[in-house]
């Protein structure tokens, strides 16, 4: 094999020669420790050496062992994500190959719980992030958002976390007074406090660092995010005290906007996600200012809208999640009183029912799907200078919710995410 051949000469004599690997001429036998040694070469000096005599030397035998998918698949799962998306980063052709592997290990592995931005007592409107991996004790600490901002939209693909909107404090009347007494209180009430935002970034999940996108069309804060087939999109929302039924549509790749049609119910503070190919809007404020019971779907294929069946309960600043093919629509603000009812979604029945309540009532939480269960961490209780310190996640399977750890910093009308981390 001429390809294994001038690998084995590059390397040879070295420790740089890959652990599992065997004389010329007899089979390849990858160990775990392959996965290791790949991951450093990376990150050292032999990673620049290894990338160019992949892309100079003559590698077609090495090309024809690399489309045996289960091969790939060893090896990514030996070295995990981070490396196999390093592995893509060689050339065209490897990333081809090793494509369908690092799919699979995304189905395999168990996606972390991101919270961004919302706002703090004492601590303002926030640019922070944290993570959590689900079954740990303890929140991740992350480099902080480019940009301050509350009332953002969350949502993830590809390995990144995805912040859209906001608003955050006006300069002239950014002072601690208005900080202290306007910046968990509802979203209507703080009259021209704030700026509207169309501020786009995303967050690396393997490298930990943010990145800066083109802006929204449209400024807007309290709008929801939700991402299907790598496209991310953002609807409704509010200019000041114009609600809005604007629905746009960011293309990764092409770093475009573009805008489709809108809801049917123009509402801020509503929550999506999606499910069996639609994305799903619940809830918020109509342009009357009154929590709406409102449930639409998108089938982004046709080009069009569904209107669903209300909810039982009128909630905006709602938590919404999609798990086990059922949607979950958690805590809000009913025009009267924070709520801590929860009830769920089932498509193929068309109806909604009522499921058991969280420990305490929660509104401007946010909330994530991940391991077949759903995450409602932050927000505020029934005034909104009570920051809710407990986070909790719901397990369909036993109908029970469960306390999370406690986060560093409580973050109300905050913006969350499941993606995958290294």
């Amino acid at each position: 094999m001429a390809g294994m051949h001038s690998w084995r000469q590059h390397y040879s004599g070295s420790s740089r020669w890959p652990p599992g690997a065997h004389t010329l001429g007899q089979p390849v036998h990858l160990t775990p420790d392959f996965g290791s040694w790949y991951h450093e070469s990376l990150r050292n000096e032999a990673g620049p050496r290894l990338r160019r005599w992949f892309v100079e030397s003559n590698s077609q035998n090495i090309d024809a062992v690399l489309q045996d998918p289960r091969l790939s698949l060893t090896i990514g799962t030996a070295a995990g994500i981070s490396a196999v998306v390093c592995w893509r980063a060689v050339s065209k052709e490897h990333g081809a190959h090793v494509r369908g592997a690092l799919r699979s290990l995304y189905l395999d592995s168990v996606p972390s719980i991101y919270v961004c931005g919302g706002a703090s007592l004492g601590a303002g409107v926030l640019c922070s992030a944290q993570r959590l991996h689900p079954g740990e004790s303890t929140w991740e600490t992350l480099s902080p958002m480019p940009t301050a901002r509350r009332l953002c939209a969350g949502a993830a693909t590809g390995g990144y976390v995805y912040v859209f909107g906001g608003e955050s404090f006006m300069k002239s009347n950014h002072t601690f007074v208005h900080e202290f007494f306007s910046m968990l209180q509802d979203e209507y009430t703080v009259g021209k406090t704030f700026v509207q935002l169309p501020d786009a970034e995303r967050f690396n999940t393997f490298d930990g660092t943010w990145e800066t996108l083109p802006p929204m069309p449209t400024p807007r804060a309290g709008c929801c995010a939700s991402s299907y087939k790598g496209m991310l999109y953002v609807c409704g929302g509010r200019n000041q005290d114009i609600v809005t039924g604007v629905v746009e549509r960011f293309d990764p790749p092409t770093w475009q906007w573009e805008r489709i049609p809108r809801l049917p119910t123009a509402r801020s503070g509503c929550s999506a996600a999606t499910l069996d190919g639609l994305v799903y809007v619940l809830g918020g404020k109509g342009i009357d200012r009154n929590a709406l019971p409102a449930s639409e779907c998108l089938d982004s294929t046709l080009g069009r809208w569904w209107v669903l069946p209300h909810m039982s309960t009128a909630r905006s600043a709602l938590a919404v999640g999609a798990v086990g093919g059922l949607l979950f629509a958690a805590g809000g603000f009913d025009g009267l009183s924070a709520l801590e009812t929860c009830e769920v979604f089932d498509p193929a029945v068309g109806a909604w029912s009522m499921l058991p309540s969280m420990s305490t009532p929660r509104v401007g939480g946010a909330a994530a799907a991940s391991c077949g269960k759903l995450y409602v961490f932050g927000g505020a209780g029934s005034h909104p200078r009570d920051e809710v310190h407990v986070h909790e996640y719901f397990d369909p399977s036993t109908q029970k919710w469960h306390k999370l750890p406690d986060m560093w910093l409580q973050q109300v009308y905050c913006a969350g995410a499941a993606a995958y981390a290294p």
